[in-house]
C-alpha cells in the first residue's frame, strides 16, 4: 500500500490552471472511523455517487454497515457484500449479455484488479482535494487531451506501460492504482453512464470525458514533474 505523502498546494494550483480542469480533483479516503466529522452517510450506487461529487463539488461517504449502496456490481467489486464470482457471472452473461459465455466472463473477472482486503469494511470518503488531505487515491474527470498530459507526467522519470481492461466497472477506479501500481484509465462503463447515470432525465457523465485515477504517490510524481516536462508547465 502506498504511504501518505503531503501535497505541494502551490504546485497543485499551478497544475489545475495549466490543464484547465473543468471538474474538481477528488481524493478517495478509506477510514476506520468518521465520528470526529459530521459527514452524512449516503445510499446510492457507487458510480452515480462518484458522478454526483464531480458535478456538485460535494462530499460523499459510503459504508454498508450504516447505509447500503444500490448496485450489486458495486457490492461485488467494493466488497461491501459477500457476492461470489458465479453470481457476478450470471449478471454479466445471463442478465446483461455483456459476454457471450461463462468462459469469457471468467477471463474478464480474473484480469480485473481486485479491491485489497485491507480496505474491506472501511468508510469510503470521496471529496474535493484540499490542502491538508491525505487520500489514498486521486481521481480526475478529464477529456482525452488532459488525460494524456497527466499520464505523460507520471511517466517523465520512469516510463511504463498502462494496461486497459475493456468493460471495466467505474467503481474500480476508487482502488485500482493501489493494486496495479500504474495509472488507471476508465472510460466509464456503459451501464454506469447511460442507465444508472441517468438522473431526472439528464446524464451526469459527459460523453467527452473519462476517468483517470492515481495513487497519492503517483500524483506527487505528477506535481514534481510538472515544471520539468512540456506535458506540464515547462517551456523552452
Amino acid at each position: 500500500m502506498d504511504q501518505f505523502i503531503n501535497i505541494n498546494i502551490g504546485r497543485l494550483e499551478e497544475f489545475k490552471a495549466s490543464l484547465k480542469l473543468e471538474y474538481s480533483i477528488l481524493g478517495v479516503h478509506y477510514l476506520d472511523d468518521i465520528s470526529s466529522q459530521s459527514y452524512e452517510i449516503h445510499q446510492d450506487t457507487v458510480c452515480t455517487a462518484l458522478g454526483r461529487v464531480f458535478n456538485e463539488d460535494g462530499t460523499l461517504v459510503l459504508n454498508l454497515k450504516q447505509c447500503g449502496q444500490l448496485c450489486d456490481g458495486g457490492d461485488y467489486f467494493m466488497k461491501f457484500k459477500e457476492i461470489d464470482d458465479a453470481d457476478a457471472i450470471k449478471v454479466y452473461v445471463d442478465d446483461e449479455h455483456i459476454f457471450q459465455d461463462v468462459g469469457v466472463c471468467q477471463k474478464y473477472l480474473s484480469l480485473l484488479p481486485r479491491m485489497p482486503d485491507s480496505l474491506k469494511g472501511k468508510y469510503v470518503l470521496i471529496k474535493s482535494l484540499e490542502a491538508d488531505d491525505l487520500p489514498l487515491v486521486i481521481i480526475f474527470l478529464v477529456n482525452p487531451a488532459q488525460a494524456n498530459r497527466i499520464i505523460g507526467l507520471v511517466n517523465y522519470k520512469d516510463y511504463g506501460a498502462i494496461q486497459f481492461f475493456p468493460n471495466q466497472p467505474t467503481c474500480v477506479s476508487l482502488f485500482a492504482p493501489l493494486v496495479t501500481k500504474t495509472p488507471h484509465i476508465n472510460f466509464i462503463d456503459y451501464y454506469d453512464r447511460y442507465h444508472q447515470g441517468l438522473i431526472r432525465g439528464e446524464f451526469i457523465w459527459p460523453e467527452t470525458n473519462l476517468l483517470i485515477s492515481l495513487s497519492i504517490n503517483q500524483f506527487r510524481e505528477v506535481l514534481d514533474n510538472f515544471g520539468k516536462s512540456p506535458q506540464g508547465g515547462f517551456k523552452r
